[in-house]
């Protein structure tokens, strides 16, 4: 059975240290109101597969938001910490939209996959998945995983359609 790697079927991206800097730390909130109402979605919003959405403790205005497109999460798409938990995966497909904070990446299947998110999601909890991602892991104290690791994660290649 042929695999091909994560990066070669998918667009993984994060947001940037300068866009956390820059934008996200200057501009955030503890509290959602009309002015800050996009949650940040960091690695603890994650438990266990699912999206915790009691778990969203700081929020951004929606104009900083739109600043940073490539981190916004408004589509269906998966996404998992590269910095502790890391191997710990969601799919997103709320209503409405989040943002990436930090330590979380974006991972945006292409149009032309022949994988759906949830056989993504399925084959990375999978132990053959696990296996991929801890082969990729480094850290003895704080594991984390680099994006162009994660790219290289290897999904075995099915006949299965979108």
């Amino acid at each position: 059975m042929k695999n091909v790697k994560l990066g070669e079927i998918s667009i993984i991206t994060k947001l940037a240290g300068f866009e956390h800097t820059e934008y996200i730390q200057k501009n955030s909130s503890k509290s959602q109101n009309d002015n800050f109402s996009i949650p940040l979605f960091i690695g603890r919003t994650i438990r266990d597969g699912q999206i915790s959405e009691s778990d969203y403790e700081w929020f951004i205005p929606k104009h900083i938001s739109d600043l940073l497109p490539r981190s916004q999460l408004k589509e269906k798409c998966l996404v998992m910490p590269y910095v502790g938990t890391v191997g710990d995966i969601a799919i997103f497909d709320k209503p409405y939209r989040c943002h990436l904070g930090s330590n979380v990446a974006k991972i945006t299947l292409c149009d032309n996959s022949i994988f759906s998110e949830e056989y993504i999601y399925y084959y990375l909890k999978s132990t053959n998945g696990q296996a991929q991602i801890k082969k990729h892991i480094q850290g003895a104290i704080q594991k984390n995983i680099t994006m162009e690791k994660l790219r290289d994660i290897e999904i075995e290649l099915t006949s299965v359609e979108r």
